[in-house]
Parts: structure tokens; sequence; C-alpha cells
């Protein structure tokens, strides 16, 4: 068995259950397939490097970049704290 512990501060707690379906049903009409893809990543994970999400998705962290760029831009993501220890927030404003 394999314990995996985190410092307290890099911990995200989200409620994923509830969130969840408010966010497909407000968010799928603007985003685009990949959009939605990296959506579903960073509620997985808020705390996904570039790196990481490149990976996953299988496209360049170029590619990331401008699907992060169009997302904030639709104000469906905001980035809350610093670069190295932030964490990606999907909100819904419109």
């Amino acid at each position: 068995m394999i314990k995996f512990s985190a410092p307290e501060d890099r911990i995200v707690r989200t409620s994923t259950d509830r969130v969840t379906e408010k966010v497909t049903e407000r968010v799928t009409e603007k985003v685009t397939e990949a959009e939605n893809q990296l959506l579903a990543l960073l509620m997985e994970d808020p705390a996904y490097t570039y790196e990481v999400l490149s990976k996953k998705l299988n496209v360049s962290r170029k590619t990331i970049g401008g699907l992060i760029k169009s997302l904030k831009s639709k104000n469906i993501i905001s980035r809350v704290g610093s670069d190295t220890k932030g964490y990606w927030q999907i909100t819904l404003k419109n």
C-alpha cells in the first residue's frame, strides 16, 4: 500500500459532483471540443501544469497555451495563486 501526502497549501478541495453538472450545462455551448477536454482535465486536477496537460491531450504546450488563453477570454477559467503554486479555477461568469 502506498500513501500519498501533500502540504496543506497544495491540496485543492472542490465539490466536483455538484459543480460538474452546472459547469457542463453552462459551458458546453461556448467551447470547442478541445477546450472541453481541457476543462475535464482541469476538473480532475486544477493544479496540472502545461506540460502535464499537453501530454494528456497529446498536443503541444503552445496549443495548451492557446486553449487556456481562449478559456480565460471567455471568463470560463481564472488563475488563483502564483504560476508555480497556483491552480485553475473554473468560473461561471458570463
